[in-house]
C-alpha cells in the first residue's frame, strides 16, 4: 500500500512538471510573437524610400478601387431606379395614347382607363355579333375585329351592335400624326400587350431610346428598319425591345410556346388609313448577323422567293396557314432574346383588308 502511495506521488509530480513544461513553452512562444510583431514594426520603418513610395502608392491604389466599387454600385442603383421610373412612365404614356382611338357609340373619344394598354379591352366591351365572314381561301383562320373584311378570297357581313355606354377601339392615323409625324401606322396582337403605333426614323438608333412622344425612354418605341421599303415593300422589318415589364415585343418571345401560337395566329396591322389582318407563317430564332435572315431588299422575283422558303423552313411551329409567295406583303418581327445577338423572329403576310 506504501509503495502505490509514492508511485501515485510520483505520477502527480510528474503531471506538475509537465504543465510547468507546456506553461513554459506557451509564454516562450507568446514572447516570440511579440518579438515578430516587433521587428516587422521596425522593418517598415526600415524600408527603404522606394519601397515606402510603393507601398504608398499601392495604399492609395487600393483606396480608389473602394471608392470606385461603391461610386459603381450607387450609380447601378440610381440607373436601375430611374429605368424603373421610365417604364412606368412609358407605359402611362401608351395608355393614353391608345385611348386616343376608343369611341363610344356616339363617335366621341376620350380617356378611358379600362381600356389599359390593351385596346381589344374597350373593343371586347362591345356587343358584336358574330362572323359569318369566309376567311381567305388559303386560311382557316379568321379575325374577329368587329368590323367588315372585303378581299377577292373573302367576305363577311359583320354588324357591330353596341349600346350608347359601350366602346370599340377605332384606328385614327390623321390623329396619330398629329401625335408623331413619323408614324406610319399600328400593330395590335389580340390579347396580348403589344398595341402599339409603328415609326419609322432615318435610323433605326432613334426609336431605341425614345419613346412615341419623340422623348428619352429606354423602353423606346416599334419601329421600321429604314433600310427595307417599309410597311408597303415586299418585305418589312419591325423592331422593339424584349422588356422585363412585359411592354414592347417582350411577347414576341410566347410564340416559342405552341399553345400560344395556336391561339394567335393573326395580328391587326394599320398601315396608313388602312387595316389588314396578317397571316402568320414562321416563328423562329436566328442570329442578327444573319444576312440570310435580315435582308433589306431583293434583287428580283427568285431571291425573295428564296428567302421565303428559307425562313418557312426554319418555322418552330406548323401553322394552319399557306406558305406565302412572292406577290405578297411580308412583315418580321424581331426583338432581342439576350446580348449575344440572339433575336426572335416572327413572320407574317397580308390577308384581307379589313373595312372599320
Amino acid at each position: 500500500m506504501k509503495t502505490n502511495k509514492k508511485e501515485l506521488g510520483k505520477e502527480q509530480n510528474t503531471k506538475i512538471e509537465s504543465e510547468k513544461t507546456e506553461n513554459n513553452k506557451s509564454i516562450e512562444t507568446d514572447e516570440k510573437n511579440s518579438t515578430t510583431i516587433e521587428d516587422k514594426k521596425t522593418s517598415l520603418d526600415d524600408l527603404s524610400p522606394k519601397s515606402k513610395k510603393f507601398a504608398k502608392i499601392y495604399n492609395a491604389v487600393r483606396f480608389l478601387v473602394i471608392i470606385a466599387a461603391g461610386v459603381a454600385l450607387i450609380y447601378a442603383s440610381y440607373s436601375l431606379t430611374e429605368s424603373y421610373l421610365n417604364y412606368k412612365d412609358d407605359e402611362k404614356k401608351y395608355a393614353s395614347l391608345n385611348d386616343m382611338f376608343v369611341q363610344d357609340a356616339k363617335g366621341n373619344t376620350g380617356s378611358d382607363s379600362s381600356a389599359g394598354l390593351n385596346g381589344n379591352k374597350a373593343l371586347n366591351n362591345s356587343e358584336v355579333s358574330d362572323s359569318n365572314s369566309t376567311a381567305n381561301s388559303t386560311n382557316s383562320n379568321t379575325s374577329n375585329t368587329g368590323s367588315s373584311t372585303t378581299s377577292s378570297n373573302s367576305s363577311s357581313s359583320d354588324t357591330l351592335n353596341y349600346s350608347a355606354d359601350s366602346k370599340k377601339w377605332v384606328w385614327n392615323y390623321d390623329a396619330m400624326l398629329k401625335y408623331n409625324d413619323e408614324a406610319k401606322g399600328y400593330i395590335k396582337l389580340d390579347g396580348t400587350r403589344i398595341q402599339y403605333p409603328i415609326f419609322e426614323h432615318s435610323d433605326n438608333k432613334y426609336y431605341l431610346k425614345h419613346g412615341a412622344d419623340k422623348i428619352y425612354n429606354g423602353a423606346g418605341a416599334i419601329f421600321i428598319d429604314y433600310r427595307t421599303a417599309g410597311l408597303e415593300g415586299d418585305m418589312c422589318i419591325l423592331y422593339g425591345h424584349n422588356m422585363l415589364d412585359g411592354s414592347m415585343f417582350k411577347e414576341i418571345m410566347n410564340f416559342r410556346d405552341k399553345d400560344f401560337c395556336k391561339k394567335h395566329p393573326t395580328f391587326d396591322i394599320y398601315i396608313g388609313r388602312k387595316h389588314y389582318i396578317y397571316y402568320v407563317f414562321s416563328v423562329f430564332s436566328g442570329k442578327d448577323v444573319d444576312e440570310k435572315i435580315y435582308q433589306y431588299g431583293f434583287e428580283n422575283k427568285s431571291d425573295f422567293q428564296s428567302w421565303i422558303d428559307r425562313v418557312y423552313s426554319k418555322s418552330t411551329y406548323k401553322f394552319d396557314t399557306r406558305k406565302p409567295t412572292t406577290d405578297d406583303k411580308i412583315i418580321m418581327c424581331s426583338t432581342c432574346v439576350d446580348d449575344y445577338g440572339n433575336r426572335q423572329l416572327v413572320c407574317m403576310y397580308r390577308g384581307e383588308e379589313v373595312v372599320d
